[in-house]
């Protein structure tokens, strides 16, 4: 538990890192800049909360493939171990029910975000 716990630490500081680094790029034109610092936008807070939220889902659902691949790795390598075997379709399942919930989260939020905000989004 505890080596997932720095896992999960390691990539939230190269996320909030990656995020630094974008925010002080402009990606306009045909080549990379770097500006002084970040600026502020011109987009409004419904754009901003639908940014945020599609991020942090994106970041989800490609954790719960990473960890549905391993699922997958414990079950072909259990080698007639039925404890393994077990432990794989717990993974697997687990892992069907993150992307459920992942799905039913970003369709909630676009809803919502819709509904709140306007249509017109």
């Amino acid at each position: 538990m505890n080596t997932l716990k720095k896992i999960w630490y390691g990539s939230l500081a190269i996320l909030a890192w990656t995020q630094q680094s974008f925010a002080v790029m402009s990606f306009e034109g045909s080549g990379w800049s770097i500006d002084a610092g970040a600026k502020w936008s011109d987009k409004t807070i419904d754009v901003v909360i639908k940014q945020w939220v599609n991020f942090a889902l994106w970041f989800m659902a490609l954790a719960a493939v990473i960890y549905f691949i391993y699922g997958w790795f414990m079950i072909l390598s259990a080698g007639w171990d039925d404890g393994k075997v077990k432990k794989g379709k717990t993974i697997l399942t687990n892992a069907w029910l993150w992307l459920i919930v992942i799905f039913i989260a970003y369709s909630v939020v676009s809803f919502l975000i819709k509904s709140l905000f306007g249509a017109g989004q």
